[in-house]
């Protein structure tokens, strides 16, 4: 590339180069390729172009124009879901994506999925999105690509891809999914990423019930000092007020209560 004059400007010379390598497309600007595309009349050339969302698109995921499908996913667990799948489909005597011309794309989140997806969709590529529904994109940009592509694959309503495999799989594999998790990360980890997401789920529950209260107040445990559990709060304008780091004196009056319900409640009454 270097010897017939890509980076020079201007060219010296015009000369054509046929490749299926990820190098030479990073290599060269979005302005000196040209793609080939075959429609329901024919084949026909595209000009990549200087549209910046293009350009950068081209430097991040070059395999994938190389590709003849791209499957856009939200992020890096709906690419290692579709690779597992692909994985355990092609042990069982499938033909894996990639043989047949498909690519996966982390778009590294829902803001940027329409972006990378209408880059490939604008150049003729069979484009289409997998995505989580707890956030939503912008409903006009994905109206009107699911009018040029058809139908695109996200999970129910509001649910992310965790929510949706714990409540698809049967209790048996969600308990070997949390005996894996426990191998790979360990009880405490794991136990208290689902406190923390219980807790959550809880203060969200609450807020809706019985409305929004002007302070919130709790003890310094992981589970409510984690972001996610902050995030509720800062965003529903609570003031946060935490005790001091082992004070159980400084919310006595609650602390008490919650021992009269477990003893006298709780412990002979269970």
């Amino acid at each position: 590339m270097q010897s017939i004059g890509s980076k020079e400007t201007p060219p010296p010379l015009q000369g054509f180069l046929t490749t299926r390598s990820p190098v030479v497309v990073r290599e060269l600007s979005a302005e000196q390729l040209t793609v080939l595309r075959r429609g329901k009349d024919g084949h026909h050339a595209r000009v990549v172009g200087t549209k910046a969302e293009i350009q950068g698109t081209l430097r991040l995921f070059p395999e994938a124009f190389l590709s003849s499908s791209v499957l856009i996913c939200e992020g890096a667990s709906e690419v290692g879901l579709v690779r597992g799948i692909d994985q355990f489909r092609t042990a069982g005597g499938k033909v894996p994506m990639q043989a047949v011309g498909v690519t996966r794309v982390d778009a590294n989140g829902c803001d940027n999925l329409y972006r990378r997806a209408n880059a490939f969709h604008s150049l003729g590529y069979r484009t289409n999105v997998l995505r989580d529904d707890d956030k939503q994109p912008d409903r006009g940009i994905e109206e009107t690509f699911s009018k040029a592509v058809g139908a695109i694959f996200r999970w129910r309503e509001g649910c992310a891809l965790e929510d949706e495999l714990f409540a698809s799989l049967p209790a048996d594999a969600v308990t070997a999914l949390l005996a894996h998790a426990v191998k790979l990360h360990g009880e405490e980890l794991v136990g208290a990423h689902i406190t923390s997401a219980f807790c959550v789920e809880t203060l969200e529950d609450a807020l809706a019930l019985h409305g929004r209260p002007d302070v919130f107040n709790t003890d310094q445990g992981s589970q409510f000092t984690g972001a996610d559990f902050t995030a509720v709060l800062a965003g529903n304008g609570i003031a946060i007020s935490m005790d001091g780091k082992g004070a159980w004196r400084d919310n006595v009056f609650v602390e008490r209560l919650w021992r009269s319900v477990k003893y006298e409640e709780v412990y002979l009454r269970a």
